[in-house]
């Protein structure tokens, strides 16, 4: 492949948006993991013993950091004025495109939203939106799954990436995010084989939500299982690698070969009160990122947000979709990272892994 946005034989690469193929020069800046509808509430299979409903208010912050799945309500994002408004926050700062990585389990009910509320957000607010297809953790999978094949699984999947979201024609552009539990389940692990069958026919990229917070170990193994089915590691993103803020963990998955992701900016919670304790800021990836860059990793970092709940969004008291561009980008020049590194990992990177 050459630079730019040309293949070996001067093809021009191309993406699938929720409007149709855009051309990788006409990405711009990148968020490569967000999600502007979905329904994390399916996740969970028993409710907090002391759930608290309704929309986020001011008084209730402080306690969703330290225990967001008391607040199931919290989970959804299905506003689609709410939706426009906030990505074009994004817009103004300059960004084009915005990758919704959001599969069957994570999905909102409402088809109207998901996959047609993507492409009325990206006309409404002028942005490019990449939709994602696959499954979610196990405790969100649709009932098939358990007692389907892989083959099967795979085929579902094709059928999304040949005909639309739900048949509308409306195609996803990267397969995931796949997600996992740790330790993996057995259906993640048929899902996961899945996808990797679905992202050899079609060269879309493959997502990969590993487990994540203080115990998490299983992003080598996973990327390794990957690899091994014939996935290009140029392919692969591996999220949520700034879960565990762990230099050597980190390299372990990009000495592979593949993208690693920071996707959590703008998420500062601590979770202390269930199973792990995840307690990453944006000064611990601002740290990690900066020495990641010095190692010579620049070209396999992607950074976003991996918005998923109200309280990320502006109207509610979080930075919004726009804080790459409004804060870390202005944070990671003052500390010396110059315009060639932050076009590459805002730019260059997203356009190599998702063009075809």
């Amino acid at each position: 492949m050459t630079s730019g946005g040309l293949a070996a034989g001067g093809q021009q690469r191309t993406v699938m948006t929720v409007t149709g193929p855009v051309a990788t020069d006409d990405l711009g800046t990148v968020l490569v993991h967000e999600h502007i509808f979905l329904d994390m509430r399916q996740s969970y299979t028993e409710h907090h013993p002391d759930a608290r409903y309704g929309p986020p208010e001011i008084h209730m912050l402080g306690e969703w950091r330290r225990d967001y799945s008391k607040f199931p309500d919290f989970m959804v994002l299905d506003d689609v004025e709410l939706a426009i408004s906030e990505i074009s926050a994004f817009a103004e700062y300059g960004g084009k495109t915005v990758v919704d990585a959001t599969p069957i389990g994570a999905r909102p009910p409402s088809r109207s939203l998901y996959p047609e509320g993507l492409r009325t957000v990206s006309v409404e607010a002028g942005v490019n939106v990449v939709a994602g297809c696959g499954f979610y953790i196990q405790a969100s999978h649709p009932e098939y799954v358990r007692t389907s094949s892989s083959g099967s699984l795979a085929e579902t999947i094709l059928s999304e990436i040949d005909e639309g979201i739900y048949g509308t024609g409306i195609r996803p552009g990267v397969i995931g995010e796949i997600g996992l539990s740790q330790p993996v389940q057995e259906d993640e692990w048929k899902v996961l084989e899945a996808a990797c069958e679905a992202q050899r026919q079609t060269g879309l990229p493959l997502y990969i939500h590993p487990y994540f917070g203080a115990r998490a170990r299983i992003a080598p193994d996973v990327a390794e299982f990957v690899l091994r089915k014939g996935v290009d590691p140029q392919k692969i993103n591996m999220c949520h690698m700034d879960g565990y803020m762990n230099l050597d963990y980190q390299r372990s998955v990009a000495d592979l070969g593949v993208f690693i992701s920071f996707d959590n900016f703008g998420l500062e919670n601590y979770y202390d009160s269930i199973d792990f304790s995840y307690n990453s800021h944006d000064s611990h990836r601002h740290e990690g990122l900066l020495k990641l860059l010095d190692l010579g990793y620049r070209d396999q970092i992607l950074v976003s947000q991996d918005t998923c709940y109200k309280t990320q969004l502006t109207r509610y008291g979080g930075y919004g979709y726009a804080h790459i561009l409004r804060n870390i980008v202005p944070a990671l020049a003052h500390a010396g990272v110059d315009d060639t590194t932050l076009d590459c990992i805002l730019v260059k990177n997203p356009r190599r892994l998702l063009g075809l």
